[in-house]
């Protein structure tokens, strides 16, 4: 499972973007910066995963209330997109927000 993130205040030093792990639920994981928070997505290994991130949503990480929904476009349900995930947050904290959908 993989995750990466934007090169601004995410990636480690010397690391590439897709060296991140999102735990062993998530497969993947893509980020990108507007205005103070972050939008993306993760990828989990199959859609009840994907189902029990959504439940998510309205979690508070940081001061900012984050927004997880369902990826209308994934063909096969294992995708949900992020909205307000706090600039600057750890990669760590996210993986273990999402480690427990599954």
């Amino acid at each position: 499972p993989m995750m990466s993130f934007p090169q601004q205040g995410w990636a480690a030093p010397g690391a590439r973007p897709s060296q991140f792990q999102a735990g062993p639920a998530a497969k993947r994981a893509r980020t990108a910066a507007a205005g103070g928070t972050t939008s993306g997505e993760v990828r989990f290994s199959d859609p009840t995963a994907a189902r029990r991130a959504a439940g998510l949503s309205g979690t508070v990480v940081d001061g900012h209330a984050i927004q997880v929904e369902l990826d209308a476009k994934s063909k096969d349900g294992t995708k949900v997109a992020l909205r307000g995930l706090p600039l600057g947050l750890d990669c760590n904290r996210l993986k273990a927000l999402f480690q427990g959908c599954g």
